[in-house]
């Protein structure tokens, strides 16, 4: 519940703010790249594996697996990247956008939940759109 309202909170916050592309850059994605390099070098010295190696260190950072609790910030990370764009579609959208929106997500979550069941009794695979993408 913490994550999704830091969510929630983190881009209203930001959506209002009117920033370039390269004040995003440097007033926000380099200060969370600093937070993620920190955080995952005291979980990779307290937690990581023995003995200690810089290239597993940086293997593991940059795949995101140096210690689970902190996918939260790699996905703020790219909130922070599609700010820009994000904004611009915040600031364009309507009021129907947003029916539609949500007609298509009330539509297809239970189409797929369904689909995919009767696939499995069947004995078949289910249909995955994206293996790394769910909407909840």
């Amino acid at each position: 519940m913490d994550i999704p309202l830091f969510f929630l909170i983190s881009g209203a916050l930001l959506l209002g703010k009117q920033e370039s592309y390269e004040t995003v850059w440097k007033k926000r994605i380099q200060r969370i790249l600093v937070l993620i390099f920190a955080a995952c070098l005291v979980a990779y010295l307290l937690l990581g594996e023995r003995p200690l190696s810089a290239g597993v260190f940086f293997r593991q950072l940059l795949s995101g697996t140096v210690h689970v609790s902190h996918w939260y910030l790699y996905a703020y990370l790219g909130y922070l990247i599609f700010l820009p764009i994000l904004r611009k579609i915040a600031n364009q959208i309507t009021a129907r956008d947003i029916m539609v929106l949500t007609g298509l997500r009330i539509f297809f979550a239970p189409f797929m939940m369904t689909l995919n069941y009767w696939l499995g009794y069947l004995g078949l695979e289910p249909l995955v759109l994206s293996g790394s993408l769910t909407v909840p």
